[in-house]
């Protein structure tokens, strides 16, 4: 084995960690060996802990419409370990999946398998205010729990947390100018560079420029500690909890173990892992004026008696940002699918969207790949007050890779079909008091 890839299984080992935790270990030695695709993708006959999946009950699964969606996500398996033999054949298992939504879904990721040509895609669309999944879902049908149960290194999406994270300990404004060095700058003597030169740049154009040196240099400023503390308390590196087999932890090293370019690399969406779910459910929480929701995709579980055996309800798990911080990200987030911003094709008509663009290069054969990359956005609506929260995530599509010309669209034709469906009201860009600041 690599060395650079033996690493995780040495900490893990040499660190006593349980049989589980090195399955994991072993999980992200695949996922940053580059196996993480068609052929390497988690299997659903293994549990992370190198369990195989227990037998649960056949259960009534409400909608009835999902109930095989229910079975490939492995509702009932999860259910089970909450409650254990209570959960019996006869009992009734109701989702917070709206069928409507999830049809939405399905339908935007089949005409991305069409126009982008992904190994495969995934999107999720969450309640902001409660963290009730509203849909999941992913393609090949082959590999029904991507959503959740595939991690892979973000890119720019990140940067979101990164950013929040300063601005809420007060190290800098939205209104702050940083050098951004005209594309290239050196940090522990590596360089960062950005896909597309740029001079001084408000902390807004950063974002919305999604700038790889304007959010390193940002990073410097909080640090390593402060920057890993908030990164955990948004929940990276741990599973969220969501009722189905198979989530990942993701990957979010311990300082002491990072090297001394990690501060910069990780800014950027780089040495660590994520699932869509930790995404979106972030994005949420800065939608939710800074208070983070535990996911859930089972709204309650009756006996045939129709005693209430689990009940799940909005159940805010920590709040990582102020909820001036959250306003003033959903603003400078606005940006970003307005002129000049990298989500232009993420936005919707009538609405204003606070939005991120990501593109991340994939690592294979232990380096970065010019040619394979994971695309993403992710997005809430109404930016004012958000209901809604979606994330979409397209393995290496082609020929259109970066996620502003390939899952922002996407986004797009979820996003409007939801808000019409629940007839979300939208407010005039001229009645938003934005804390947006224009570029230099």
């Amino acid at each position: 084995m690599r060395q650079d890839l033996e690493k995780p299984l040495f900490h893990a080992v040499q660190a006593g960690k349980t049989t589980g935790q090195i399955m994991m270990a072993v999980s992200a030695v695949l996922l940053f060996a580059g196996c993480a695709e068609p052929g390497g993708y988690p299997s659903r006959d293994v549990m992370p802990g190198g369990r195989s999946e227990p037998q649960a009950p056949i259960c009534q699964i409400l909608p009835k419409e999902l109930a095989p969606r229910a079975e490939a996500w492995g509702v009932a398996e999860a259910v089970s370990d909450q409650i254990g033999p209570k959960l019996r054949s006869d009992s009734v298992i109701q989702l917070t999946v709206d069928q409507n939504i999830q049809k939405y879904v399905e339908q935007a990721l089949e005409s991305a398998m069409t126009n982008f040509h992904p190994r495969a895609a995934w999107a999720i669309v969450e309640d902001v205010r409660t963290g009730a999944i509203l849909a999941m879902a992913s393609l090949p049908s082959s590999e029904p729990n991507l959503a959740a149960g595939m991690a892979f290194e973000p890119g720019s999406i990140f940067k979101v947390g990164v950013i929040a994270a300063a601005l809420n300990e007060g190290l800098i404004a939205t209104n702050d100018l940083f050098d951004c060095e005209n594309g290239s700058w050196s940090y522990g003597g590596k360089p960062v560079r950005d896909f597309h030169p740029y001079g001084v740049l408000y902390v807004t154009g950063i974002l919305r420029k999604s700038s790889n040196i304007g959010a390193a240099k940002i990073a410097v400023k909080l640090g390593p500690k402060d920057l890993h503390r908030y990164l955990k308390s948004c929940g990276f590196g741990q599973p969220t909890g969501l009722e189905v087999s198979g989530e990942m932890a993701g990957l979010l090293n311990s300082p002491s173990k990072w090297s001394k370019v990690s501060l910069v690399r990780v800014a950027m969406g780089h040495e660590v892992s994520v699932t869509a779910l930790q995404m979106l459910n972030l994005l949420c929480c800065i939608g939710n004026d800074g208070v983070l929701m535990k996911p859930h995709i089972v709204q309650k579980v009756a006996g045939k008696d129709g005693v209430i055996l689990l009940e799940n309800k909005p159940e805010a798990i920590a709040q990582p940002i102020n909820a001036q911080t959250a306003a003033q990200m959903r603003a400078m987030l606005t940006e970003v699918t307005r002129e000049g911003g990298t989500g232009t094709r993420g936005a919707v008509t009538g609405y204003n969207v606070a939005g991120k663009t990501g593109t991340a290069e994939k690592i294979v054969d232990g380096h970065y790949s010019e040619s394979e990359n994971i695309a993403s956005f992710m997005g809430l609506l109404p930016a004012e007050r958000p209901e809604i929260g979606v994330i979409v995530v397209l393995d290496n599509p082609q020929p259109l890779r970066t996620g502003s010309v390939s899952a922002a669209p996407v986004f797009a034709q979820i996003a409007a079909a939801v808000a019409r469906y629940l007839d979300i009201q939208n407010l005039e860009p001229h009645k938003q008091a934005s804390t947006a600041d224009p570029q230099p």
